[in-house]
């Protein structure tokens, strides 16, 4: 390319998009939505509310994960002559957008001096998973894809163009309830990983793509998703307030049950999600996982 701020090749994207914003949408045109009223300010705080808490919940998930890491969190030491270098070159920027009631983050696969983009890979994973328990804790749901792929990047503009943004944002409208759909390409990538060539880096990017592996799971229908309640990530990663959220979901996932009794469709979507849940007993316990 002759302009330096449009960059092709490999990235890693996820399309994540929110539930139920189209009828809360609707509402404002059964209103006088063009006078200042309370009526007004409630379905905005509905609405775009809902967008400021996801939008919020994954710009602090993504600068907390981004923290420098360290031997005991690879599993392992670092080889030597990476040790002072290890967090400028294992963790590609994360690069992700606003629009509307959706998010598009990407990492590029670059490869900086042998190690692969694996910790970005495992950041971007862990905060998909992290921001679906603390936005269903709030009653807040949303659903995803996940997939690798050839794509532009331009930097001045902030837009990413490719196949990989074009999977992403199609296993998301396949994913029907609350979950993120990961793409094969993906998982053959990180399998890949594992088999690394380098004798000198090969038990490094090794741990890394088994961690990233460990929190994609088979769902009921034979797709592949992130695990956000899976034996995985609760081995990797745990915060002591996890089980609050989990326990607020449930109750989340109840009231919208509930609140969506006459409308099957919609309805449907929180039991399939109930299901997940109920799957995820052995690993959490049943006083947390505790439908009534």
């Amino acid at each position: 390319m002759k302009d330096d701020h449009v960059i092709f090749g490999g990235h890693l994207v996820a399309f994540l998009d929110l539930l139920g914003q189209s009828e809360e949408l609707e509402k404002f045109n059964t209103i006088e939505w063009w006078k200042q009223s309370e009526e007004v300010l409630h379905l905005i705080k509905e609405s775009y509310g809902k967008v400021l808490h996801l939008r919020k919940d994954f710009a602090e998930c993504i600068d907390d994960l981004a923290k420098p890491s360290t031997e005991e969190e690879l599993g392992r030491k670092i080889p030597p002559h990476f040790t002072e270098t290890w967090d400028e070159v294992n963790s590609n920027k994360i690069i992700y957008k606003y629009i509307s009631d959706s998010i598009i983050i990407s990492v590029p696969l670059k490869i900086n001096k042998g190690i692969l983009p694996l910790r970005s890979i495992m950041n971007v994973l862990c905060c998909c998973a992290f921001n679906m328990l603390s936005t269903q804790m709030r009653g807040i749901f949303y659903r995803g894809g996940i997939e690798i792929g050839p794509c532009l990047y331009d930097s001045q503009l902030s837009e990413l163009y490719g196949s990989a943004l074009s999977k992403a944002s199609k296993y998301e409208k396949e994913a029907d309830y609350p979950r993120i759909i990961v793409g094969k390409i993906l998982i053959n990538y990180l399998d890949s990983c594992i088999k690394s060539a380098d004798p000198a880096l090969h038990s490094v990017n090794s741990i890394l793509a088994q961690n990233c592996l460990s929190v994609i799971s088979e769902d009921m229908d034979g797709q592949y998703i992130i695990d956000y309640l899976g034996e995985g990530l609760r081995k990797l990663v745990i915060a002591e307030d996890t089980t609050f959220f989990i326990k607020s979901g449930v109750e989340s996932i109840e009231a919208n049950i509930k609140l969506h009794k006459d409308d099957a469709e919609k309805r449907s979507k929180y039991e399939r999600l109930k299901e997940y849940y109920k799957s995820k007993v052995d690993v959490w316990g049943a006083e947390i996982i505790n439908f009534q």
